[in-house]
């Protein structure tokens, strides 16, 4: 992330593995325009239901990101993993306006 100039705002799984509840997800939303969230990123191999929600309340971009070579179809090399997440990401921001 700082290689691309980038912060993280939060996190959609309050532990590694433990589902967001209710009350986590709202305490989420309200960071998000604190602290100038551009978009939701998340793996493929994540349940897309917790990002699809914060990106819809709080209006912004959900970005899912191949986790390993072969994660998509587009990150076959590690440099098409590279390639494939940067297009992604820029496809995000731009998204955001």
């Amino acid at each position: 992330m700082n290689w691309l100039g980038m912060h993280e705002v939060g996190t959609i799984e309050p532990k590694p593995g433990v589902p967001p509840g209710s009350a986590y997800l709202t305490q989420l939303l309200e960071e998000i325009p604190q602290k100038n969230g551009k978009m939701v990123i998340y793996s493929a191999y994540q349940d897309p239901r917790a990002p699809d929600f914060i990106s819809a309340k709080a209006k912004i971009p959900a970005v899912v990101l191949p986790f390993t070579v072969g994660g998509t179809e587009a990150a076959g090399d590690l440099f098409g993993l590279y390639k494939d997440t940067i297009k992604r990401l820029l496809a995000g921001l731009a998204a955001h306006g």
